[in-house]
């Protein structure tokens, strides 16, 4: 599993697209 949710946004641009948004 992903360390930190900054690495999962990191390795998934989409899900960070959601969190940002």
């Amino acid at each position: 599993p992903p360390a930190a949710p900054n690495e999962t946004e990191d390795k998934h641009p989409a899900l960070k697209k959601g969190k940002k948004s």
